[in-house]
């Protein structure tokens, strides 16, 4: 006995079984995307706690403003901290727990587009 749907019922039953697998092999692949963005913001928040220590400030307050014609004032040294945190947001850091949820979540998804892929073939 074969795979192949013979009935109306079982096409039927068919096509909304693939279309439903369709739905969650999306939402699998949407939720990789907004992990993905949750991590990165906040290993990037981080980063400028680390690379930028400021003292009593909240990441969520207004911007610092430098004063340009004050000689004393810090911008060089906080701009070398900026470009060094550039360079670090390119390269985050190995973090087992993320990178474990990263593997199955894309693991999942590689499983359920070769299922369709197959179904539909």
């Amino acid at each position: 006995m074969s795979w192949v749907p013979l009935s109306t019922g079982a096409v039927i039953g068919a096509c909304i079984g693939l279309f439903m697998l369709a739905l969650v092999e999306r939402w699998v692949a949407s939720m990789r995307g907004i992990m993905g963005a949750y991590w990165v913001q906040k290993m990037d928040e981080t980063l400028i706690r680390v690379v930028l220590p400021v003292d009593n400030v909240s990441l969520h307050e207004k911007p610092l403003r430098l004063e340009n014609n004050n000689p004393s004032s810090p911008q060089p040294l906080i701009r070398a901290r900026v470009n060094s945190l550039a360079f670090l947001q390119r390269a985050h850091p190995f973090i087992l727990s993320h990178e474990v949820v990263r593997g199955f979540t894309y693991a999942c998804q590689s499983a359920l587009g070769y299922s369709l892929m197959l179904a539909v073939m």
